[in-house]
């Protein structure tokens, strides 16, 4: 077993800015945030508000968005979310075609019914009794009746049906960690990553203080949380409960590391045995997802773009298309796969070639950096970035 040192914890200026709002410049109009929104509207035919606060820009910026394009001329149409324009939303996830959720700054969760996106109340983060403002930065569900976001170690949510509640949070607070990752393989099988942090384990009679970077849940009557040794910094899962990869950044190990994979494989007593897959470079790889255990992909900074099929021992290093970072990564099949990143970059790919496609963003405002995505079908897919939430197939009353 490897012996790893020890390392520091989340300064608190970074902790800070997942507990307060999210500026953002953004690329959509919004309602007065009540949570109550009107039937989904086409919205690139809005006038042009040049306005600091909600996300103007000089039309000599090259982001900046110097036209008016309908739906009916592209491939994404930008939904009303009710989602005030200070907030960013981050990560999207749905159980069905009519029932998504998207989550973002200013502890922002929103629902969508099939008509419409609502804004749904989050407790405090007993024994807090302060409203939450946090920035939610993950989401994952194994059903409609099971559905967990998290922010932080310290503040993690469940929804079974009934609301969210307060997950009781797996480290102490002082080794409070922002929790960018949830993937699991049903209800009270869970498992987060996070920034590594510290913990005891006696081994052969032996007291070890051992770094660990993952958390799952096991039922012992109640929730309970174990953690696993890593250092890495997760960004992502992909995978199956024997077979399962993750993308992390572990430049807080060894400084050159910024991209890292790891293959997991499912040992007899149940545990994980995690491996380190090159693959071959030098910024962060921020999303990883495939078409199946034998296609893989993984997506990052500066458009970096990575493919690990059967038979390979070494990832593939995909010629860049675009010079943006990517963060987002999901499709339907090996030849029906949507990333998406900054400045509004959305790709396509068929197969054979990636396709660079163009959404109706408002004009006069900057192109928002996309973050999220998630679809039923490969007619109903959404991205999310910014407070917009973009909608690829047709939605009620023939909105695109």
């Amino acid at each position: 077993m490897t012996r790893t040192r020890f390392l520091l914890g989340l300064s608190a200026g970074a902790l800070a800015t997942l507990l307060v709002p999210l500026a953002v410049t953004s690329c959509a109009d919004t309602g007065g945030g009540d949570g109550v929104t009107p039937p989904p509207t086409p919205m690139p035919d809005a006038q042009a508000d040049t306005s600091p606060l909600d996300g103007g820009c000089d039309a000599a910026d090259p982001t900046c968005v110097d036209e008016i394009i309908p739906c009916s001329a592209v491939e994404w149409c930008p939904v009303e979310t009710g989602v005030d324009n200070l907030y960013a939303l981050t990560k999207v996830w749905g159980a069905s075609k009519n029932d998504v959720w998207a989550v973002g700054a200013g502890a922002t969760v929103i629902h969508w019914d099939g008509a419409k996106w609502t804004r749904t109340p989050v407790p405090p983060a007993l024994p807090n009794p302060l409203e939450i403002r946090n920035t939610f930065l993950s989401i994952w569900g194994s059903g409609p009746n099971d559905v967990w976001i998290a922010s932080t170690s310290s503040t993690i949510y469940r929804n079974t049906g009934s609301g969210w509640v307060h997950q009781r949070p797996p480290l102490d607070e002082y080794q409070e960690r922002p929790v960018q990752a949830i993937w699991g393989d049903g209800p009270n099988r869970v498992r987060i990553g996070v920034r590594a942090f510290s913990f005891d384990r006696i081994i052969d009679d032996q007291h070890w203080i051992l770094n660990g970077n993952q958390l799952t849940t096991s039922t012992n009557g109640e929730l309970e949380w174990q953690p696993e040794e890593g250092t890495a910094w997760i960004f992502g899962y992909y995978g199956t409960p024997d077979n399962l990869w993750l993308t992390a950044d572990n430049r807080y190990n060894n400084d050159w590391q910024r991209a890292y994979v790891q293959n997991g494989r499912r040992l007899g007593d149940g545990g994980m045995e995690w491996t380190e897959s090159e693959v071959y470079a030098l910024v962060n790889l921020h999303a990883i997802w495939g078409s199946s255990a034998d296609d893989i992909w993984a997506v990052g900074d500066q458009g970096a773009m990575r493919r690990l099929r059967a038979g390979q021992k070494e990832w593939e290093v995909i010629p860049p298309v675009t010079n943006e970072s990517l963060h987002a990564i999901w499709g339907t099949s090996a030849t029906n796969i949507w990333v998406a990143g900054e400045n509004g970059t959305i790709l396509h790919y068929d197969g054979n070639t990636w396709t660079p496609q163009r959404a109706a963003f408002p004009p006069g405002k900057k192109r928002p950096n996309l973050t999220g995505i998630w679809g039923s079908g490969p007619d109903d897919v959404w991205i999310v970035g910014g407070h917009v939430a973009l909608h690829s197939g047709e939605l009620p009353g023939g909105v695109k």
